[in-house]
């Protein structure tokens, strides 16, 4: 089993992440049903000329998505969240930011009786403590943060015309997936994203049984952004998170107000963007068809420390598959979440 050796930076936000390469799929079996998926009816390859305009839709909300730059005029973000997890990870939670400049941040959160304060002074990156984000708040800076995957040049790119609030809407799904599709429907490999009338994301989903939608009931506008004054993330049919968004200018803000305290400096704890993760693993008897699973994985230093299931081909597999995530190790520190492409392989295969 050869998995992606990952290297870990200190980053100052989560960023958007390379969308892999499949090649030609070997899945025959379809997505399961989830009453979160849009796409359920015909799937589409737009002509070259509308490809164009598809992309140039996708492009303009990967420029929007990215506002932690040095492009990017100073901010103060304030989330309000409930988390349906379960134990202490359950109820209400608070995420704030301040962006001044690519030196000069700081985001704080608490949810039941932790509490994160993460940041980047002339000092260099700081953090209250080298304890891991509560995975809610960690699901909750991705929503906001690291919403979609880049696109490579020539990614595949398939759509579908659906309805959202009623009105018409188009999701596009991409994938590093070469030839025709096996079957009807989203395939396992695709991203999907959906815009409405105005271009806006209504939803993100990093893969099958994941999707984070969004609202934009107020239109808050800052800095030539748009941001959702709400969302809601959904794994394996289950809402799991739901937040509102408030977002204001935060020029003129005294950079000494940032400061952290002597023991915060040199401390910290990297938290990266989702990815997704390839693993093939040997199918039992009696299966003769690829059957894929959806984990998603919360990684500590290197460490598979909670998994969650979000789409299964074969529920029978599943304790399998969870067994092989959480023996895989990681290079490095820093807090991570993987999304696991499992796929058991038949002998004949």
């Amino acid at each position: 089993m050869k998995l992606q050796t990952l290297t870990l930076t200190v980053l100052l936000a989560l960023p958007l992440t390379a969308q892999p390469r499949v090649g030609k799929s070997n899945i025959s079996v379809p997505v399961p049903p989830d009453p979160h998926e849009l796409v359920t009816g015909r799937v589409e390859v737009p002509a070259a000329g509308e490809r164009g305009a598809d992309l140039e839709i996708i492009q303009h909300a990967l420029q929007n998505s990215r506002f932690m730059n040095s492009s990017m005029s100073p901010f103060r973000m304030d989330v309000s969240f409930t988390s349906a997890a379960e134990g202490a990870e359950s109820g209400p939670g608070q995420f704030s930011q301040t962006w001044l400049s690519g030196r000069a941040w700081r985001w704080t959160a608490s949810l039941g009786n932790v509490s994160v304060v993460r940041g980047a002074g002339p000092q260099g990156p700081y953090a209250e403590s080298s304890n891991p984000a509560p995975m809610p708040v960690h699901l909750v800076r991705n929503a906001i943060f690291s919403s979609m995957y880049d696109i490579a040049m020539g990614t595949q790119l398939r759509t579908a015309t659906i309805k959202w609030n009623g009105k018409a809407a188009k999701c596009m799904m991409t994938s590093g997936v070469v030839g025709p599709a096996n079957y009807d429907g989203r395939l396992w490999e695709e991203l999907e994203y959906c815009f409405d009338d105005a271009g806006r994301m209504v939803v993100s989903s990093f893969a099958p049984g994941v999707f984070t939608t969004y609202g934009y009931a107020k239109n808050q506008t800052l800095h030539g952004h748009t941001f959702p004054d709400t969302f809601a993330i959904y794994v394996g049919g289950k809402q799991v998170i739901d937040a509102t968004l408030q977002i204001t200018d935060a020029t003129g803000t005294d950079p000494n107000s940032l400061a952290p305290t002597a023991e915060m400096v040199g401390r910290s704890l990297v938290m990266q963007a989702p990815f997704r993760q390839p693993m093939s693993l040997p199918a039992p008897a009696g299966v003769s068809k690829v059957m894929p699973l959806l984990i998603h994985a919360n990684i500590v230093n290197g460490e598979v420390r909670e998994t969650e299931v979000c789409a299964a081909a074969n529920e029978s597999l599943i304790p399998a598959a969870l067994e092989a995530v959480k023996s895989v190790r990681f290079g490095g520190g820093g807090q991570q979440q993987a999304y696991f492409d499992v796929k058991f392989i038949p002998a004949s295969n």
